[in-house]
């Protein structure tokens, strides 16, 4: 077995004594650079009953990234988004695009590759037992994924997702909430990639009251579009 990859598992074997979220990404960060990872992260997807919304927990954030994915409802078409909703087995984006090739699927995967710098990815989905979707991602401008190297990627992004979320879920609760139920149903919305009337027939209101209700979060969150007021409210944990 190589010595990059007994450092990974050394790295699992140690991980329950780790307490800080930087220090956890940091520390599994080097252990990776060997194989070409140059970012990681440990994301949540999906709580059931609640539309899907991506959000990083540890790690990586690229704002700007993120920003641009929800401008664009890129998650309709994100090819790894299909391939974690549809198999439980971790899956390199190069594979994903191959099994769910769009136009939408190269444009979202050419703009990552834009924003990112990032040209092959590795994805680790995980369920907690919540029946919450999550994930490890790890990604750099080339990656070694040979069998040897997968299956360390595969333990280790399983143990640095679910340590990242106690670590997240025990040191780092939300702020209260400036928004009421209604502008956060809204919001919630919005990050599914709905109009305002669509929204007022889901929440049997009006689509002028929906816009008054988005207008009134855009001002409390001090952003200028709905879609960043939706992101900005799921980062800080508003809209769980």
């Amino acid at each position: 077995m190589r010595s990059e990859v007994v450092r990974v598992l050394e790295f699992v074997a140690q991980i329950d004594g780790i307490d800080d979220a930087d220090a956890l990404a940091e520390d599994l960060k080097v252990r990776l650079e060997p194989f070409g990872v140059s970012c990681l992260s440990a994301n949540l997807i999906h709580v059931p009953g609640q539309p899907i919304n991506p959000r990083v927990l540890v790690g990586e954030r690229w704002r700007e990234w993120g920003r641009h994915y929800v401008r664009n409802a890129y998650w309709e078409d994100d090819p790894a988004v299909k391939q974690l909703l549809g198999s439980a087995r971790p899956f390199a984006w190069s594979e994903a695009l191959a099994e769910y090739r769009t136009r939408g699927a190269e444009a979202v995967m050419g703009a990552c590759f834009e924003h990112t710098g990032c040209r092959e990815g590795f994805v680790v989905p995980v369920r907690d037992t919540d029946g919450a979707v999550l994930t490890g991602a790890f990604s750099g401008p080339a990656m070694d994924l040979c069998p040897e190297v997968r299956g360390a990627l595969y333990l280790a992004g399983t143990y640095f997702v679910l340590r990242g979320r106690e670590i997240v879920d025990g040191f780092n609760p939300p702020l209260p909430s400036p928004l009421s139920p209604r502008q956060a149903e809204c919001l919630r919305w919005v990050r599914a990639g709905k109009t305002d009337a669509e929204i007022g027939v889901l929440l049997g209101i009006s689509a002028r009251t929906v816009h008054n209700h988005l207008e009134k979060a855009k001002g409390l969150l001090n952003t200028p579009k709905r879609a960043v007021a939706a992101s900005e409210a799921w980062e800080r944990g508003w809209l769980a």
